[in-house]
């Protein structure tokens, strides 16, 4: 070995990582401590699985958020609030099943809602 304490003998590369010890009072209180660098990771990680839930699904949801027209959908919702209102549970389920059909099907509520302006109907 020669005088410096980190000389490779194999002529390899090395990496040597210091890291102090971070301890917060809420953590020394309960005998945890973190380091630095699992500081880091804990607080990367939970940032990703934000932003992960944010986006989560995004592409089916897009359908239903980016409805151009929505007032006759919002007229079958007002047909059904009324039938209960009235007692009408036949009407009320009619229209219901309509409506979850409509939700069903992307050709209907295209034909429905429409599409956005610029785009051909």
């Amino acid at each position: 070995m020669g005088d410096e304490p980190f000389q490779n003998q194999d002529n390899a590369i090395s990496m040597f990582l210091v890291s102090d010890q971070v301890v917060g009072s809420f953590l020394s209180k309960n005998g945890m401590e973190l380091s630095v660098v699992g500081l880091y990771v804990t607080i990367v990680l939970a940032i990703g699985r934000f932003v992960r839930l944010i986006f989560d699904k995004i592409s089916q949801r897009v359908i239903y958020e980016e409805m151009p027209r929505t007032t006759d959908l919002m007229e079958f919702c007002d047909g059904i609030y009324i039938a209960r209102l009235e007692g009408d549970l036949k009407r009320e389920q009619y229209l219901y099943d309509m409506l979850i059909k409509l939700y069903r099907s992307p050709e209907l509520l295209l034909k429905l809602t429409g599409t956005r302006p610029g785009k051909e109907d």
